[in-house]
């Protein structure tokens, strides 16, 4: 389906941590790792949660509401807090207008869920030096993007400060 509009496009590259597929077309990993979610991952995900009354949050990509929509309603039906992650699973760092990006996956998650994101994690933990200063302009109080401490720490940018919480890589 080379053009097709799916989040996780197979026939071209995305950001990826723990594979180095950046350039690998097609892009089976993480096209594989996304439909094994889609398809089987989140209904176990959601049941084991909610079995055990577990508070739970998703780095969501606003682009699922539409082409996940049965997944986007469950988690937010659940009562997931929603983290920002992009419209897309790529990197915002070449985004092009990263502003209107952060804004536009900020007001279409909020628009769904009618709750703000607080908080946002960047596709492949890629950002530009201005991505804090625009978060904390666009509302945002955390972000999962740095990797440099294992407690949440204060970030300061012009627009007040920006928690950092701790994200695993290991």
């Amino acid at each position: 389906m080379p053009g097709s509009d799916l989040i996780w496009m197979m026939f071209s590259a995305m950001p990826d941590l723990y594979a180095n597929t950046t350039d690998t077309v097609p892009d089976v990993p993480n096209f594989s790792w996304a439909d094994y979610g889609m398809r089987a991952g989140m209904t176990r995900l959601l049941n084991e949660i909610a079995g055990c009354n577990l508070p739970a949050s998703t780095s969501f990509n606003a682009g699922v509401i539409d082409a996940y929509p049965q997944a986007a309603e469950a988690m937010r039906d659940a009562g997931w807090e929603f983290i920002g992650h992009g419209m897309h699973q790529k990197s915002i760092n070449h985004a092009g207008d990263e502003a209107a990006l952060l804004q536009a996956v900020l007001d279409k998650i909020a628009g769904f869920t009618g709750v703000r994101p607080r908080g946002w994690l960047s596709p492949g933990l890629r950002e530009t030096w201005d991505t804090p200063e625009m978060l904390k302009a666009c509302g945002v109080e955390y972000v999962c993007d740095w990797v440099m401490e294992d407690i949440p720490v204060w970030m300061h940018t012009n627009n007040g400060p920006l928690l950092a919480m701790p994200y695993n890589l290991e």
